[in-house]
């Protein structure tokens, strides 16, 4: 399935469903909503990422969209900052990985539990409204807790995923 969303400027993007961190993005000059949503093969969506046409989004119709868990649904798309809501249910344990930047997160809903490389014996225990931050090159894993799904905000950097081996320095950032 693949997701079209309008631009600021008024062109289309066609892109994939988020998976990890990674979405491609395809520019597209038009498309038809109706032709190609009745294929089964396109999801239209209008604005489904912030922009400086979609200034806001509801938490609440996130959920409607995406329930049950579990979910992730990318909020921000920019050049330098990707922000990815993330819906896991309590007990599902992630893949342990680090990142070549810095990585941090806002936990939404729930309870949820982060075991960083070096603290692996003091577990940082969130809940909702804490900030859990994690430096470059540090494995981490993350498990909800509380019996109940949790959602978490993850501010990453576009186009890089987990990584599975330590990388030998971090990922240079540059902002023009």
């Amino acid at each position: 399935m693949c997701i079209i969303c309008s631009t600021s400027d008024g062109a289309f993007r066609l892109s994939e469903p988020v998976a990890g961190n990674n979405q491609k993005i395809q520019q597209i000059d038009s498309f038809d909503s109706k032709d190609a949503c009745e294929g089964g093969n396109l999801m239209a969506l209008n604005n489904p990422i912030l922009d400086a046409t979609l200034n806001s989004i509801s938490l609440a119709e996130i959920k409607e969209q995406t329930d049950p868990a579990p979910w992730a649904r990318r909020v921000v798309a920019a050049d330098h900052v990707v922000g990815t809501l993330i819906c896991q249910d309590s007990g599902k344990i992630n893949d342990r990985h680090c990142h070549g930047y810095d990585e941090w997160w806002l936990v939404v809903e729930g309870e949820i539990n982060w075991i960083i490389e070096g603290r692996e014996d003091r577990p940082v225990e969130a809940k909702a409204g804490d900030f859990v931050y994690v430096p470059a090159q540090t494995f981490h894993q993350i498990f909800p807790t509380g019996g109940q799904p949790s959602i978490r905000l993850a501010i990453a950097l576009p186009g890089h995923g987990h990584l599975h081996e330590k990388p030998e320095q971090r990922t240079k950032i540059t902002i023009e």
